[in-house]
């Protein structure tokens, strides 16, 4: 039913009529490509992503993870470093996209000192997956309510909200999910065939840039594939369908894939330098792994960490509403291509449960045996699988009511509707009311912010009194990731990264850098110069120092 005629050309609409114009277009049927809501519902998740991020980025939390700090350094590293600019500046450690993403965004030295332009780009990944789940729910035929269920479950999450204020990679990989989903059920329920390459636009591309952010994508990629070549085969019976519809979804992340083990093999001389390189996962991770520390090899002890991980970061009222829903699923839904898609959804999770088993992956809590929290953020994009499982329930659910008793239909869907409402509203202020206990990637987030006490208040004082001569730093030590809270353009560093320029500075201090920043860790290679310098004492006098931090600047 319409609610307003459409205004006339040349008039001003008023703000109210426009709003109840707007609601009006959410119950239009989907038609071709357009999916009517998927504008608002983006605009309003990236609204709702800028003002937590109004109150994440002032407090400092939005940069309290090392690895935001280092993901906000490698962006900025792409045109602003004392050596060749460029794609070589990437690195190994992580995949390239959300750093190619997050480069124009930092541009300005204040934006990238501040952390709010990793916060915008946040929010454009924010309306991205919100649009993502909203088509990808109207696609697969949910109503309106359903719709925004599955929107309201992943935008009203602080979880989420925080992690779309930092410089993390898991903001890029969601938004990719969700564009493979909505461009995979636009493949799958679409009357008309469509093409190999509109296949490859609106869900390879999308595929793509996850496979490209994290390696969940990759596994993403292989579990879109299966799913691609068997509803072909449901709905087509013919090989040849299965190969062209396949080629179509896949060529696109696998040319990624096999550009990122070029880069790799041209780089560093490795095509596997990602697995089994210096810097990589495994690298890292191998002192906890021979401390006992993790869950490889321990698969109940894996599902049950990653389980936590999954209920923080998703919430026990979501988990509640998602059983519920799947109780419902088990006995009215009949469709085999939803039960597919379905179990395609989870594929991020059971790649975590693997990464953990393998040893690959890292995660600290309580069913790790473990008094410190570390790593639980990766539980979030099952949020995804979470809320369009609760989509399709309430979906169920609201059609059968209508089936039963019509004339009260409306009333028991705005019911069931408010239901949800008040258990994601309940959930959300229970976790807000203390997030650093109910919330473990909130938690973990105060955590690393207390720990970096003494280095931010050297990298603070830093910027204040730099007055040029470069500085020598170390930042492959941990704890030394604090380059844009200084807020000091990179040419002014001599850097691991600068790899020569580096090795050169470390054997000449005094020629090279007037400031020298040192960490008390054993592994920090500028104290280790230091220590060998026969002049060090009259050359370079202490400056600053923190709990853990020591800034050297030269005599005169």
């Amino acid at each position: 039913m319409t609610i307003l005629a459409t205004p006339v050309p040349g008039t001003r609409e008023p703000v109210i009529a426009r709003a109840a114009r707007l609601w009006d277009e959410l119950h239009s049927p989907v038609v071709g490509r357009r999916v009517a809501g998927t504008v608002p519902v983006a605009v309003v998740a990236g609204l709702v992503s800028l003002l937590a991020s109004a109150w994440f980025v002032p407090s400092g939390l939005s940069l309290a993870y090392g690895d935001a700090l280092s993901h906000l350094t490698i962006a900025r590293r792409l045109f602003d470093t004392m050596t060749n600019p460029g794609l070589a500046q990437l690195g190994t450690v992580w995949l390239p996209v959300p750093h190619l993403l997050l480069s124009p965004f930092v541009l300005s030295l204040q934006a990238w000192q501040s952390g709010w332009g990793a916060a915008l780009l946040g929010a454009g990944c924010l309306s991205a997956t919100a649009a993502g789940c909203y088509r990808t729910a109207a696609r697969w035929g949910l109503g309106l309510t359903a719709r925004l269920v599955v929107v309201a479950v992943v935008v009203l999450n602080p979880a989420m909200l925080y992690l779309h204020s930092t410089a993390l990679t898991e903001p890029v990989l969601i938004a990719g999910i969700a564009g493979t989903l909505a461009g995979l059920s636009n493949w799958a329920t679409k009357s008309r065939r469509l093409s190999p390459g509109e296949v490859a636009v609106f869900a390879g591309l999308p595929a793509a840039i996850a496979t490209m952010s994290r390696y969940e994508g990759w596994a993403l990629v292989l579990a879109g594939s299966l799913f691609v070549a068997l509803v072909a085969w449901l709905r087509d019976r013919s090989f040849s369908a299965v190969v062209t519809y396949l080629f179509g979804f896949a060529v696109v992340p696998a040319a990624t894939m096999l550009w990122w083990l070029a880069y790799n093999w041209v780089t560093f001389r490795d095509p596997l330098a990602f697995v089994f390189g210096q810097y990589s996962a495994s690298a890292l991770q191998a002192d906890l792994v021979t401390a006992g520390l993790t869950t490889k090899g321990d698969l109940p002890g894996s599902l049950a960490t990653l389980n936590v991980a999954v209920a923080t970061t998703s919430g026990t009222g979501v988990l509640a509403l998602a059983g519920l829903a799947l109780v419902v699923l088990v006995f009215t839904e009949r469709s085999l291509r939803r039960w597919l898609f379905l179990a395609m959804t989870v594929v991020t999770y059971a790649f975590m449960a693997f990464s953990l088993y393998a040893g690959q992956a890292v995660i600290f809590n309580p069913a790790s045996s473990q008094t410190t929290v570390w790593n639980n953020r990766y539980g979030m994009a099952t949020v995804l699988p979470l809320a369009l499982l609760i989509g399709v329930g309430t979906d169920l659910v609201s059609v059968g009511m209508g089936r039963v008793a019509p004339r009260l239909a409306n009333v028991r869907r705005a019911m069931l509707a408010a239901l949800v409402a008040v258990v994601l509203a309940g959930q959300t202020i229970w976790q807000l009311e203390d997030p650093a206990q109910r919330s473990l990637v909130l938690a973990e987030a105060a955590t690393q912010y207390e720990l970096k006490d003494g280095a931010r208040s050297a990298a603070t004082w830093l910027g204040t009194h730099y007055d040029g001569g470069h500085i020598l730093l170390d930042e492959g030590v941990a704890g030394n990731n604090i380059l844009p809270l200084a807020g000091i353009p990179l040419r002014e560093y001599y850097l691991r990264s600068n790899d020569t320029l580096f090795a050169a500075a470390l054997a000449d201090p005094g020629s090279h850098a007037r400031w020298l920043w040192v960490s008390d860790s054993d592994s920090d290679a500028v104290g280790a110069a230091i220590a060998e310098m026969p002049d060090s004492g009259s050359r370079y006098r202490l400056a600053f120092s923190a709990a853990d931090v020591k800034i050297f600047r030269e005599v005169g």
